[in-house]
This record gives C-alpha cells, structure tokens and sequence, in this order.
C-alpha cells in the first residue's frame, strides 16, 4: 500500500512545477540534490566511470587518478573532483587521438 503514495507526489506536482525542475540544471547548484550523492566510494566512483579496479589504482599512482579525501577511514571521491577528473580526460583525448 505504501507503494501506492510514492507517484502520487509526480500526480501532485503542476506542469508548471515538472517544467521547473527539469529547467534546473544540476550545473547551476552549487551542491548536489538532496537524492544525489554528494562522494563516491572508490567502488561507486568505478561501477559509475566504468573504470576496472586495475586502471582507477594504476591511475592512481601515476596522478591521473581523481582527487580523493579522507572520511573518517574511508577514502572517496568528492562529485565535483569527479566533474573535475571526466573534463580533464575529455580535455586530453584529443590530443592523443591519431588522425587516419
């Protein structure tokens, strides 16, 4: 029965109100939605950038890895060093793509 409140807050909400959500842009907030995360794991960062456990640590020691912080015991990966690592990679590929 519980399941059966869930999208009526989709039901409830107005055109108006859909429109304003899409309309914002996740790049304009300075922090993440509250169902967002706001880190990674080193486990959540690799199954997210389809990146193998091998490459995010040999990444890792030749600092082309994201930058990571400390929580607690845990190491993880802030979203926005995340955004930060994704640019930085874009920004090399064409570089080091041949021309045919």
């Amino acid at each position: 029965m519980a399941a059966a409140f869930w999208p009526l807050s989709e039901i409830l909400l107005s055109k108006l109100a859909k429109a304003k959500l899409k309309a914002s842009d996740a790049e304009d907030q300075p922090f993440p939605g509250v169902e967002e995360p706001a880190v990674y794991t080193i486990q959540q960062f690799i199954r997210a950038h389809n990146v193998s456990y091998g490459k995010f640590y040999s990444m890792m020691r030749d600092g082309t890895g994201p930058r990571t912080m400390t929580m607690g015991t845990r190491r993880v990966i802030s979203v926005e060093a995340a955004r930060e690592w994704r640019n930085k990679r874009t920004e090399e590929m064409p570089a080091k793509v041949k021309k045919r």
